[in-house]
């Protein structure tokens, strides 16, 4: 991002607030973060146990709460004031960390501020969230080295970069392989007008969205699964700005993305049946994405790829698999049944 529109930015959500955004956003904001489906327990409970302050700072789009979190290291991407931080530190444990990574310094000080409300809240011996203030797009500046976090997580932050790629280069770097970055954000139909993307106030509010169909680019040049989609809601900017924005159509969208296995090329051969066995707290039916779903003790059939992407995640302690040999079309030997 140049300098200008990350300043831009910074200033956008300094001292921002969720009242600010226009009626018409804040209800799409609402609308995008109510679940489809009912939240587990725990993470309504987890939600609830955040502070008003930083809830009155949150501007996400989606809910960023994969399951079976618990001694994970987590690391959010354009954390803001820490409400999706504070939420999943009490779901990793003490045994796990969350790592808040973001540019805007008057958010971050709202959310160390609160770290000590938080971990009396939890009744933590010692608070397991850390921020720190840099670019999501240059965690190597922050010391985050290789095949170093479990799981990732950012809601509506990678729009508001200049250049997409460079971020999900230091996702692919930094997640462990089986690792996921678990993510919502804006997408569009196509891309923007050069006014649009000039705007501060549109790209505050995601107008730099990349096109949707970019995401499965990049993440097949870096090493990254096919973007699993887990919902999507329409994104609607005010009356005020849709000259600017034409004919363009936007989605708040959710995905789960998984660092592939160093092998996962070379066993890319035949089918397999994917059980799951429960376990998840509260989850009867695991969803990998929309068009792929795991209902208890039913087996399913993957191809390899998937395969190699669930046995390297944590997840698959909560399956079992078993190799389906494929079977060629070959031409049979007459003379075997005569």
């Amino acid at each position: 991002m140049c300098d200008a529109k990350k300043k831009s930015v910074k200033e956008f959500y300094g001292n921002l607030k969720t009242e600010d955004f226009s009626e018409s956003l804040n209800e799409t904001l609402q609308a995008c973060n109510r679940p489809k489906n009912a939240l587990p327990k725990k993470v309504r409970e987890a939600l609830k146990n955040v502070h008003d302050e930083v809830q009155n700072r949150y501007f996400g789009c989606g809910l960023c709460i994969p399951p079976a979190l618990e001694g994970a290291t987590v690391l959010d991407l354009g954390c803001g004031a820490g409400r999706d931080a504070f939420a999943i530190s009490q779901l990793v444990c003490e045994s796990g960390k969350v790592i808040g990574v973001d540019m805007t310094q008057e958010l971050l000080k709202i959310g160390e501020s609160f770290k000590e409300w938080h971990r009396q809240k939890a009744g933590q011996k010692v608070s397991n969230v850390e921020f720190k203030h840099g670019f999501i797009e240059k965690l190597d500046e922050l010391g985050f080295s290789d095949n170093s976090v479990d799981v990732m997580i950012s809601n509506c932050v990678i729009c508001l970069t200049a250049v997409k790629e460079d971020v999900f280069r230091e996702v692919a770097r930094v997640l462990k392989p089986g690792g996921e970055i678990y993510f919502s954000d804006c997408y569009g139909n196509k891309p923007v007008s050069k006014e649009a993307q000039e705007s501060d106030k549109l790209w505050g509010e995601g107008a730099g969205a990349m096109v949707w169909s970019e995401l499965g680019q990049i993440c097949e040049k870096l090493g990254l699964s096919v973007p699993y989609m887990q919902n999507a809601s329409p994104y609607k900017f005010g009356d005020n700005v849709q000259e600017l924005l034409g004919d363009r159509k936007f989605a708040a969208v959710t995905w789960r993305i998984i660092k592939k296995p160093q092998n996962c090329e070379k066993n890319n051969n035949g089918s397999w049946l994917a059980t799951y066995n429960g376990g998840m707290e509260e989850i009867c039916t695991f969803q990998l994405a929309q068009n792929i779903k795991f209902p208890k003790s039913k087996p399913i059939l993957i191809n390899s790829e998937i395969f190699a992407e669930l046995q390297s995640s944590r997840y698959a302690k909560f399956f079992s698999f078993e190799k389906i040999e494929e079977i060629m079309p070959q031409q049979l030997n007459p003379f075997e049944f005569t």
